[in-house]
C-alpha cells in the first residue's frame, strides 16, 4: 500500500488576498439589444433564474479574429443578470451555478480555486452545487471556499460517513427562495411564490475527483454521493429532498444537478433521475457538457428546450450550457402564465452577451493581473497545432488518439523513465496554437497539478486498464487512455464485459475483451511480464475514474514531479524548446486505433480472462498459429491452448514467419528423406522448405548415419522450441545473460540448449515462468501451443530481420 499522496504548488499566490475586498455587483442597467428576453417588455411577475455550468476557469470574455464574442466570461455574466433584474424586478432574479467552476484552468490552478470564489461573488451568485472538480484541491479547501462564498452550497446525496455507521448530509439539500413580488397562481395557499433548489452531485465523483478526497488515513471510503449498482440510492435521495420541499411549502421545484447524459453513467444521467422521480419542474444540468436545446423523446419543434417526463408522466424541461461560457441560460417561472407553459427556458448564446459589467470586470482584470507575469512567460514553441479536438471543434481525447495526447504520454513517460504511460484524456483539457508556449498554455493543458510515479505493473493488469479505458468508446470517459511506448486497437462493436462496484471502480472483464492487439516497443504485450509503468498518482496510486487495478502494485517511484512541470521539462529539454513535425498529425501517430476484431481471435476455449489471451489473438491474426481444422478444412473454433506444441507445427509456423508460405498452397509431396513424413499433410510443404534450406535435420540415427525421422507429430520441450527458434534466427549471442540467470533452474537444460535459452531470455521470447518461489525455466517441460503462441509472436519480427 503506498502512502498517502502528497500534493504541492508549482506557484504559490495569496490566495487570501485575492478573496478579500469582492466587489458588489453594479446595478441593474440596461442590456444589449438583441439578447433574447430583452425587449424592452416588463416581466413583472415572473421570476427569471439565470445559470452557468462547466465555466471551469473561463473568467474572461473570449473574441475571435472577427471581433464575435466566443465565450460570455463573468463580466458578461453580470451584465446578462443586471438586464433580466430589470425586466423581472431585482427581488424575482436569482443567480445559480451547476458545477465546475473552480478548475479548468490556471487561475484556478494557482489560487486553489479561491480567485473563481471571488469573481463569483462579485457577480453574486445566490446558489451552487458541488461538481466533481469542486473536490480537485482537497477537501480542506473546498469547506473553506464554500465558507467563502456568498453563495449556498447545496447537495441532497453528498454525505459523510458517521461513528455509528449513519450517513448525514454534509450541505443543506435544498433551498427556499421566496419571491414576494412574484405572481402566484390562483389557488396558491400562502399567497406567496415559493421556488425549492435543490442540489445533485454526480456519484461519479469519487472516481473523478482525487479519490483520496473522499477517504480516511485507511483508505477507507468515509464520504459519497448515494452511488450503488442500480442507481436507487440517488433516485432515493433526490425524492426525499424534493418531497421535503414540497412539504415545507415549495410551489415549483428546480433542482440543480451536476449529471449530464452524453459519456455519463446511465444509471446516473439526468435523464435517469428524471424518470425515476416526481415533483420536479425543471433541472438545471451539468457534467457533460451538452448544451441541450433540443427536444428528446416527445414531439417538438426543432431548437426546444427539451421536457422529459418523470415517474408520474409529468414533463420536466431539461437545460445545460455547454461549458466555458458558450451560453448563458435563462430559465423563467410564470405562474399565471395564461397558456399553461409556466416553466420555460432558453440558452443565450455569447454572440449575443456583448455587455460587460464594469465592477465584475474589474476584479476579473485585478486576479489576471496578479497571475500575469507568471502565465505570460514563454517556456517553448510548437511548429505544429497540438489539439484535443477535431476539426470542427468537438472533443476527441476522451474517445481517441490526438496528438496533445500523445505530447502529455510522451512526456510522463521520459520524466520518469518508464516502458509505458498512461494519461486519461479527462485530465488533457486544452489545446495549443502554433506558436510560442507559454506557462499559461501548458497549465490550461495539465490543470490539476497532480504528481507523476512509476509502478510496476503486469501485462495483465495494463491490459485490464486499457480495457476500462475503452470501455465507454465510442463516447467520451474521462478515463480513456492516451499513451506512450504502447499501441492498441479497439472493436467498439463488441458490447465491453468491463464489471464495476458501486462506485464505478474496476472489478473484473468477464466477456469479450474489445481491445486487442495491444504492443508495447512494438512488441505484443506479454500477460505475464512486469512493465514499469508512468502516470500520475490519482489514477496509479488512487484508483482515479475507476482504474483501480494498479492501486496495491509496487511502487519505484513516488511524487516525482507536477504533470504540468514534467510537460515544460519534455518540451524544453527533450524536444529542445521546439514541438516539431514528429506530432504533426492532429489524430496522433496511430497508437489508438478503431478496428474489427478478426473472428479468427474468437477461439471457443479461449476466455478473455485467460493470461495468453492476448498472445493467442495475435498468433491468430498474424497468421501464426490460426486453432484446428477438420478433415475438410473448416475451422473447428478451438486453438488447443494447452495441447502439446508438435515438431511439425513448430516447423510450420517458422515457414510462415519466413514468408515461404504461398497463400491458397495445398499441401505437396514429401520430398525430405523422412519416412515419418505423409504426403498432404498440413505441414509437408513446410518441412520439403525447412529441409531444403538447411534447418532440420530429422533425428541422429543410432548408426550415425542420415537420418530417416523426423517425429513431426513428437512434442517439443520448452528447451527444444528454444533452439527451434535460436537456429532461424541464426543463432545469435544473448545481448545478456540476467534473464536466464534469474532462473532458479538455469543450468538444468540440455548442453545443446544453454546457449539458445540464455539468448530467449534476453531477447524476452522466452522467459522464465513466474512459480510460487520465483522464476522458473522449466527446460525440460512440454511446451504448450499457449506458450507457443508467446513465444512466436515476440519472435516474428526477430526472425524477419534475420530473414533480411
Amino acid at each position: 500500500m503506498s502512502k498517502p499522496i502528497v500534493r504541492r504548488t508549482l506557484f504559490s499566490l495569496g490566495a487570501a488576498a485575492l478573496i478579500a475586498g469582492a466587489v458588489t455587483v453594479a446595478p441593474a442597467g440596461a442590456f444589449a439589444a438583441g439578447v433574447a428576453g430583452a425587449d424592452g417588455a416588463s416581466k413583472d411577475g415572473a421570476v427569471s433564474i439565470v445559470f452557468t455550468n462547466d465555466v471551469h476557469c473561463a473568467i474572461d470574455q473570449q473574441v475571435d479574429k472577427d471581433g464575435n464574442v466566443t465565450g460570455i466570461g463573468y463580466a458578461g455574466v453580470a451584465a446578462y443578470a443586471n438586464a433580466q433584474k430589470g425586466l423581472y424586478g431585482a427581488g424575482n432574479v436569482t443567480l445559480v451555478d451547476a458545477g465546475d467552476a473552480i478548475q479548468g484552468g490556471p487561475v484556478g490552478t494557482l489560487t486553489k480555486g479561491a480567485a473563481l470564489v471571488q469573481i463569483m461573488n462579485a457577480v453574486g451568485y445566490d446558489y451552487a452545487i458541488p461538481g466533481n472538480h469542486e473536490f480537485d484541491y482537497g477537501m480542506d479547501q473546498f469547506n473553506a471556499l464554500v465558507k467563502q462564498a456568498g453563495a449556498t452550497y447545496l447537495s441532497c446525496n453528498f454525505t459523510k460517513l458517521n461513528a455509528d455507521g449513519s450517513k448525514a448530509n454534509v450541505l443543506a439539500p435544498f433551498a427556499i427562495e421566496t419571491y414576494k413580488d412574484a405572481d402566484v397562481a390562483a389557488d396558491d395557499a400562502d399567497g406567496v411564490l415559493k421556488v425549492a433548489y435543490v442540489g445533485i452531485s454526480t456519484p461519479e465523483t469519487l472516481t473523478k475527483s482525487s479519490p483520496a478526497n473522499f477517504q480516511d488515513a485507511a483508505g477507507n471510503y468515509i464520504y459519497g454521493f448515494c452511488q450503488d449498482e442500480t442507481g436507487e440510492a440517488l433516485y432515493a435521495a433526490v425524492q426525499s429532498a424534493v418531497d421535503e420541499a414540497r412539504a415545507q411549502g415549495a410551489d415549483y421545484v428546480v433542482a440543480v444537478g451536476h449529471l449530464g447524459i452524453e459519456g455519463t453513467t446511465s444509471r446516473w444521467t439526468s435523464e435517469a433521475v428524471i424518470k425515476h422521480t416526481a415533483g420536479i419542474d425543471a433541472l438545471i444540468d451539468g457534467h457533460s457538457h451538452e448544451a441541450y436545446d433540443k427536444t428528446v423523446g416527445s414531439e417538438g419543434a426543432a431548437g426546444a428546450i427539451q421536457t422529459l417526463a418523470n415517474s408520474d408522466g409529468d414533463k420536466v424541461v431539461l437545460v445545460q450550457t455547454g461549458t466555458k461560457l458558450a451560453n448563458v441560460g435563462n430559465l423563467v417561472i410564470d405562474a399565471d402564465e395564461a397558456d399553461g407553459q409556466d416553466v420555460t427556458a432558453q440558452l443565450v448564446p455569447a454572440s449575443e452577451c456583448k455587455d460587460q459589467d464594469a465592477a465584475v470586470k474589474k476584479v476579473v482584470d485585478q486576479v489576471n493581473g496578479e497571475l500575469a507575469d507568471v502565465l505570460n512567460k514563454v517556456v517553448g514553441k510548437t511548429d505544429v497545432a497540438l489539439t484535443i479536438v477535431d476539426a470542427d471543434g468537438v472533443r476527441q481525447v476522451r474517445h481517441h488518439e490526438t496528438n496533445m495526447g500523445d505530447l502529455v504520454a510522451d512526456a510522463y513517460r521520459a520524466a520518469v523513465g518508464a516502458d509505458i504511460a498512461l494519461a486519461n484524456g479527462g485530465g488533457v483539457r486544452a489545446s495549443i496554437a502554433a506558436g510560442d508556449i507559454t506557462n499559461n498554455d501548458l497549465l490550461s493543458v495539465q490543470p490539476y497539478g497532480n504528481e507523476l510515479c512509476l509502478i510496476e505493473a503486469t501485462g495483465q493488469e495494463i491490459l485490464d486498464a486499457l480495457e476500462m479505458g475503452a470501455s465507454n468508446a465510442p463516447e467520451e470517459f474521462g478515463g480513456f487512455l492516451q499513451v506512450s511506448g504502447l499501441s492498441y486497437k479497439i472493436d467498439a462493436s463488441i458490447p465491453s464485459s468491463v464489471k464495476t462496484d458501486e462506485n464505478g471502480n474496476f472489478v473484473s472483464v468477464d466477456g469479450e475483451r474489445r481491445v486487442f492487439d495491444v504492443k508495447v516497443g512494438g512488441q505484443a504485450i506479454d500477460a505475464t511480464k512486469t512493465y514499469k509503468v508512468a502516470s500520475h498518482g490519482y489514477m496509479l496510486l488512487e484508483g482515479g475514474d475507476g482504474l483501480t487495478m494498479f492501486k496495491d502494485n509496487k511502487v519505484l517511484q513516488e511524487n516525482v514531479i507536477l504533470d504540468n512541470q514534467a510537460l515544460i521539462n519534455y518540451i524544453t529539454n527533450d524536444l529542445k524548446g521546439v514541438v516539431g513535425e514528429h506530432y504533426a498529425n492532429a489524430t496522433g501517430e496511430g497508437r489508438i486505433t478503431y478496428a474489427t476484431k478478426p473472428a479468427a481471435f474468437n477461439f471457443k476455449d479461449v476466455s478473455s480472462t485467460d493470461w495468453f489471451a492476448g498472445v493467442v489473438s495475435q498468433a491468430a491474426a498474424k497468421g501464426l498459429l490460426v486453432g484446428y481444422s477438420d478433415s475438410n478444412g473448416v475451422h473447428t473454433g478451438y486453438f488447443g491452448s494447452y495441447d502439446k506444441m508438435t515438431r511439425a507445427q513448430v516447423v510450420t509456423v517458422l515457414y510462415r514467419i519466413a514468408g515461404a508460405e504461398t497463400p491458397g498452397e495445398k499441401p505437396g509431396v514429401n520430398k525430405t528423406p523422412f519416412t515419418d513424413v505423409e504426403d498432404g499433410a498440413y505441414y509437408t510443404n513446410a518441412i520439403n522448405w525447412a529441409y531444403e534450406t538447411g534447418r532440420i535435420a530429422g533425428y541422429q540415427a543410432k548408426d550415425g548415419g542420415p537420418s530417416t525421422a523426423f517425429g513431426p507429430n513428437d512434442p517439443v520441450t520448452r528447451e527444444q522450441l528454444a533452439v527451434f527458434v535460436w537456429r532461424a534466427a541464426g543463432e545469435p549471442a544473448a545481448s545478456d545473460e540476467v534473464g536466464y540467470l534469474a532462473c532458479k533452474d538455469a543450468g538444468d537444460e540440455s548442453s545443446y540448449a544453454t546457449a539458445a535459452l540464455k539468448w530467449a531470455a534476453s531477447a524476452g521470447v522466452l522467459t522464465g515462468s513466474s512459480e510460487a518461489d520465483g522464476l522458473y525455466l522449466r527446460p525440460a517441460a512440454t511446451a504448450q501451443r499457449c506458450q507457443g503462441a508467446k513465444v512466436f509472436v515476440i519472435a516474428q519480427p526477430l526472425l524477419q530481420d534475420a530473414e533480411q
